[in-house]
């Protein structure tokens, strides 16, 4: 048992892999009962995840949706991860250079929020192209977490996720060019 333990590796590691059930995109559609707009989201959980103040790996998710028509990314961590005051962002995408991106955490410190136009662009494009992402915040606050996801199926979780914002944006087009003299 402890051998098969050891050959399993620690899910904690930035290069262990996640059991099967774990990579694969979840994709919900259906029409806002408000509005009638369609309103989707794509999202994938992972086990592989760090954070230094438990020894426990916990689930992180990482959402791709609409939010007032506007494309957003967003992750949560089943433990406090950061707050706006006192951490920063990171990610990494394969072998490719990391980054630090600017994200909002919201009030609960688990769930972190990239929405500036430019920013999730940038990470939507090298998603659509890649095979994994590594995800650290790292906090005064909250120490530092780390999720790594494995992304196979992430072009068509991006058209999914994003076609609702592109259906409201061609609504507000054709109001304003049927409104205009």
């Amino acid at each position: 048992v402890l051998l098969a333990a050891c050959a399993a590796g620690d899910a904690s590691l930035p290069g262990a892999l996640q059991p099967p059930s774990e990579n694969v995109w979840k994709v919900e559609q259906k029409p806002d009962q408000i509005t009638g707009l369609p309103a989707a989201t794509a999202w994938i959980r992972t086990l592989s995840t760090s954070n230094s103040k438990t020894w426990e790996n916990r689930p992180a998710v990482l959402q791709l949706m609409c939010f007032k028509g506007n494309p957003i990314v967003r992750l949560n961590f089943a433990t406090r991860a950061g707050s706006n005051r006192n951490s920063t962002v990171g990610y990494r995408f394969d072998e490719k250079p990391g980054r630090e991106v600017s994200a909002t955490f919201m009030p609960d410190f688990r769930t972190v929020i990239i929405d500036e136009k430019p920013e999730v662009e940038q990470f939507l494009n090298e998603l659509a192209e890649s095979n994994r992402l590594l995800v650290r915040v790292t906090s005064l606050y909250a120490g530092r977490t780390t999720a790594q996801f494995v992304l196979t199926g992430a072009p068509d979780a991006i058209e999914a996720a994003y076609a609702p914002c592109r259906a409201k944006a061609d609504k507000l087009r054709q109001r304003t060019s049927t409104a205009a003299p």
